[in-house]
């Protein structure tokens, strides 16, 4: 920890968690996951194990949500729709430019995943700091008619 590989306010993942650094002492240091829940990681873990810290360099950072679709909706106008909802987040950078990929057939979905830049960490799409679910994703959308 003396080089300082990790400091306030970066954006890390650990695992399958991703979250904030809050503070940062002797023996562990507080993370706040995107879902609001704290973390206590003892410093020992930080050394140990692989983390990445999205905001070593700068404090831009990539994202993306996974948003299901029924089969049979326009799939062109989902992309154009998604790619709208994720440019009028706050925070989401002209460059790189937002994309909204197609990411496979599901049993009930076609899914797919936009993906953007972003100043800062994001909470998640839409302000939803629970959008890691298809259905928190596309609350956004609730106005969007396909």
């Amino acid at each position: 920890m003396w080089e300082r590989p990790i400091r306030i306010g970066d954006f890390l993942k650990l695992g399958d968690s991703r979250g904030t650094v809050e503070a940062i002492n002797t023996r562990s240091t507080r993370i706040r996951r995107v879902d609001g829940v704290h973390l206590l990681i003892p410093n020992s873990f930080l050394l140990e194990n692989a983390v990445v810290n999205w905001t070593l360099v700068d404090r831009r950072t990539r994202t993306s949500v996974r948003v299901g679709v029924s089969y049979g909706s326009p799939v062109k106008l989902v992309a154009q729709l998604l790619e709208r909802a994720v440019n009028e987040q706050e925070g989401v950078l002209d460059d790189p430019k937002a994309v909204v990929f197609f990411k496979d057939f599901a049993d009930n979905a076609l899914n797919f995943a936009p993906f953007s830049g972003y100043s800062r960490p994001p909470i998640g799409i839409c302000g939803s700091p629970a959008a890691t679910s298809a259905s928190a994703s596309t609350s956004c959308l609730k106005n969007m008619t396909l």
